[in-house]
Formats: structure tokens, C-alpha cells, sequence
């Protein structure tokens, strides 16, 4: 069984740990790497914005609420759109789309896959983009990974655009819209990563709310009886 087999969305968990990243910044579902170590209580210069970013996602480190998904597919012209329900942990985390779910701990990838037939539930093993995420929120520095430059200011928001260091494939460009001022000063609202190849994908996640602690039964994939679980 290959990566070919993930539906979109988990493919590009696979190829592409912005997903997470983005929201697993929260996902912001990995935009993370290794990197130097930041102090936390650092104060980041005013448009210094990873390490603005960064300050808020550490005060807020678990997520839960709804979520839109918008994928473009270039070859087909096509855009598709699906709502859904993100949490968010250092420990796990789970996003439930219409027809798909992937729940993430920093060891292991579970995908369900109900567009196939059988429907599948999918397990890869390994570091995963959820360990960079724990790593970041510990503490790393996302500056080794990207560069950052500020698109737009509009009202209270940033446009801000993130370009790897190193070639990733799957992953031309980052673009974020965080919140400029205020209490609330890098939020992340929405997340957008690009291939280069036309195909693109949007993560709105100004829905969430940032609780102090999560149900870790909410961060377990649902169960899916009659599903053919393969390992790959």
C-alpha cells in the first residue's frame, strides 16, 4: 500500500506538515522543524512575526471548534469545499471533514477514508508533523525554516507569507491571516499553502476556541465499524 492511496487530505498531511501547522497551529498541522531554541518569554520585535505567532500559540496551545476546508485541484479546475471539526493538543488531535477524519499523536498518522469501498481506515507509524508541533510549542524556533514576509495590513488583520528554507515537495508557499492588535495579536485566522503546480488549499480556523485542557476522547479517531484497516 503507497502514500497514493490517502485521500487528498491525508496525502498532503504526509507531503506537507503545514496542514497542521496552520492548524495544527492551530495544526498549523506542522509547520515545524527542528530549529535553534527560543526563549518564550522573549519579546519579539513588532513585525518579527513567526516569533509573534509563536508567543500566541504557546499561551494557547490546544484548539477545539469548527473548521473549513477549501481545496483547489489545477488539473480538474475544480474547487471543492468541506466543513468540519478541529481539537488540537500537543498530544493528539483529530480533524473530522465531511467524508474523511485523520487523528494525529507525535508517533502516528489514523485516516478514514469513507469515499472508498470498502471504506479504509489508513495507519502510518513515525515522527509525525504533531511531534514538530509539541516541539515548537516547547519552545523551537521556526526562523530556521522560514522566511516570513508581511503581504498586507488590513484593519486589524496581517496577510503574512512563510517560504521554506529548503525545498519541501508538495509546498511552495505558506499564507496566514492573523489578527494585528489587540489582546488577541497572532491568532491565526486562516491558513493557505501552495504547491507551485496551481493546486492550492485553505484552512479557516477563526471559529476556534482555545480551552484550557481538551477531553482526550476527543482526540481519538471515531470508531468505524466495517472499515478495512490497513497498515502502511
Amino acid at each position: 500500500m503507497t502514500r497514493e492511496c490517502y485521500r487528498t487530505l491525508t496525502g498532503a498531511i504526509n507531503r506537507c506538515p503545514g496542514l497542521l501547522g496552520g492548524v495544527l497551529v492551530a495544526l498549523a498541522i506542522g509547520l515545524f522543524a527542528s530549529a535553534i531554541g527560543v526563549a518564550q518569554d522573549a519579546a519579539p520585535a513588532p513585525d518579527a512575526w513567526l516569533a509573534v505567532l509563536s508567543v500566541h500559540a504557546r499561551a494557547h496551545p490546544r484548539a477545539t471548534g469548527p473548521v473549513t476546508l477549501v481545496r483547489h485541484e489545477h488539473a480538474h479546475d475544480r474547487t471543492t469545499t468541506e466543513r468540519g471539526t478541529l481539537h488540537l493538543d500537543p498530544s493528539g488531535a483529530r480533524l473530522a471533514l465531511d467524508h474523511a477524519e485523520v487523528a494525529l499523536t507525535p508517533a502516528q498518522i489514523e485516516a478514514f477514508d469513507g469515499d472508498a469501498t470498502p471504506p479504509r481506515v489508513l495507519l502510518q507509524r513515525g515522527e509525525t508533523p504533531l511531534a514538530r508541533y509539541a516541539a515548537w510549542i516547547g519552545g523551537e524556533d521556526l526562523g530556521a525554516m522560514f522566511s516570513e514576509r508581511v503581504l498586507s495590513r488590513e484593519g486589524r488583520r496581517v496577510r503574512l507569507e512563510l517560504l521554506p528554507r529548503v525545498a519541501w515537495p508538495g509546498l511552495e508557499r505558506i499564507v496566514v491571516r492573523a489578527l494585528d492588535e489587540g489582546a488577541d495579536r497572532g491568532r491565526i485566522e486562516r491558513v493557505l499553502w501552495l504547491d507551485g503546480l496551481g493546486n492550492w488549499q485553505r484552512l479557516d480556523v477563526e471559529q476556534l476556541r482555545y480551552p484550557a485542557q481538551i477531553d482526550p476522547r476527543m482526540l481519538l479517531l471515531s470508531p468505524h465499524p466495517g472499515a478495512r484497516r490497513i497498515e502502511i
